[in-house]
């Protein structure tokens, strides 16, 4: 009897360590899943990059290429790009050249549509263009003999993959970004604005791809800094094709029945 009694209490001391030895994993577990997820860090629509200069830092956020429809674009296509520059600096920089590098250096040439940046420290409102007037006829010239001057032409447009026509736009890069606390500039080609693109791609870009650029800042005092030129993977400009902001229509074979 006094054996069955001892032999019952050893049964009830091992479950009860083995249910604090069990209890101790789940809680390790428990930390582990918590400790993991507390370092995961959200993705971001585009690239982000900062340059450390003296003075302050240059940045450049959300930097993607536009989307171009589910068949990307076309070999021969001009690919607009979309990027925030962040002079934190308390003196004016330019942004003076930007050039493809690593795999993507034969891609294309960057070049620059439009002459003024949008200017949006706490707004992100496009720059709004100055209408021109058209010739005033001299008051020597009869009315009957008056002949307009002819409008220069503009840059032949290539349409891309989305179906958007643009500008070929000018191989001098010159943005001007301001000091801090004003020091942000958008480039982007919605609403008009000044935006850099790749001109005359020599193959397809496709989504989910990317682009290495590389951004030459000239300082105050003359001198300039790159940006993305070193060859560590962590000091990159790698530039994403962007991906669409809303889910495409599905067709009809992809609704499900209503009977």
């Amino acid at each position: 009897m006094t054996n069955s009694r001892g032999h019952r209490s050893l049964i009830a001391i091992a479950s009860g360590l083995a249910a604090l030895a069990a209890g101790g994993l789940l809680a390790g577990c428990g930390a582990g899943k918590v400790s993991q997820t507390a370092d995961i860090v959200p993705a971001v629509p585009g690239a982000n990059l900062d340059l450390t200069v003296a003075g302050g830092r240059i940045s450049v956020r959300n930097a993607t290429v536009d989307y171009p429809g589910p068949g990307g674009f076309r070999r021969g296509d001009n690919a607009p790009l979309t990027m925030r520059i962040i002079n934190g600096t308390s003196s004016p920089i330019g942004l003076t050249a930007v050039t493809l590098a690593g795999t993507s250096a034969d891609l294309g040439t960057v070049r620059q549509v439009g002459g003024v940046p949008s200017l949006a420290p706490t707004a992100e409102a496009p720059a709004v263009a100055v209408p021109t007037r058209n010739p005033t006829p001299s008051p020597a010239t009869p009315r009957a003999t008056t002949s307009r001057t002819a409008r220069p032409s503009r840059p032949a447009a290539t349409v891309g993959a989305a179906g958007s026509a643009g500008p070929a736009g000018s191989a001098t890069i010159d943005v001007r970004v301001p000091a801090t606390p004003d020091g942000l500039v958008i480039l982007r080609r919605q609403g008009g604005g000044t935006y850099l693109l790749i001109h005359d791609l020599t193959r397809p870009l496709l989504p989910g791809t990317s682009v290495r650029l590389v951004l030459t800042f000239t300082l105050a005092d003359g001198s300039t800094v790159q940006l993305g030129s070193s060859n560590a993977p962590r000091e990159q400009l790698l530039v994403p094709v962007a991906v669409p902001l809303s889910p495409g229509p599905r067709s009809e074979l992809s609704l499900p029945p209503t009977g």
